[in-house]
């Protein structure tokens, strides 16, 4: 007596959701967030650095501001990040757990794909353009962002501690829908540590050619 009834509901499941994410598009905005301001940060480079009608003279290849450039390349990184954050959030209607850490996360990651662009287009040239564009491949399937690491190939798993996307992409996770603090320090970290590495380099090459050509007109 009573098999059927029990049959029918043998289990009782009771759930507690942890850093719920609401719908399909805010569980990838993460991902295309930090594609977004990679692409941003190209457009920028396109549309000023190789620019060969100089329409921007002091962000052009034939500055003779060339530190204040480089800054100024950043400040762009930053104000193309708040405006792609307030699109999402307002215009798309994104929900956000932490708003100020998620503004913070749009401005650190789009500083680092500038400051890495800004590396290869002001020293590789050409060369720097198509690396920029490898790179930008390379990261879409091995930054964790679309599927689980597990479920590809060996090859993009050893990319992924190498990818600066990566660590864009846990960081607006947890800024949209988490809230690990510990996480949040690591991925902002290691973003700084990678922004201030090729922010320095550059500076660095470009005082010496700087150097090098105040020698050759002497």
């Amino acid at each position: 007596n009573g098999l059927s009834d029990y049959a029918s509901s043998s289990v009782k499941v009771e759930s507690t959701p942890v850093n719920p994410v609401p719908n399909y598009g805010t569980a990838f905005a993460p991902y295309f967030l930090s594609l977004s301001l990679w692409v941003g940060a190209l457009m920028i480079f396109l549309g000023t650095f190789l620019d060969t009608d100089s329409g921007f003279n002091i962000l052009s290849r034939n500055s003779t501001r060339r530190f204040l450039r480089s800054f100024i390349f950043l400040g762009l990184g930053i104000v193309q990040a708040f405006i792609l954050g307030k699109v999402l959030e307002i215009g798309l209607g994104l929900q956000v757990k932490n708003v100020g850490l998620y503004y913070l996360a749009c401005c650190l990651f789009s500083v680092t794909a500038v400051s890495i662009v800004q590396f290869f287009m002001v020293n590789m040239k050409s060369l720097g353009k198509f690396l920029c564009i490898v790179i930008l491949i390379l990261q879409l399937t091995s930054c964790a962002g679309t599927f689980p690491m597990e479920t590809l190939p060996k090859f993009f798993n050893v990319l992924l501690p190498f990818m600066p996307m990566t660590y864009s992409v846990g960081l607006f996770k947890e800024a949209i829908s988490g809230g690990d603090q510990t996480l949040v320090m690591k991925n902002a970290l290691i973003l700084v540590l990678i922004t201030a590495n090729f922010t320095v380099t550059t500076l660095f090459m470009t005082k010496r050619q700087m150097r090098a050509k105040k020698k050759k007109i002497a």
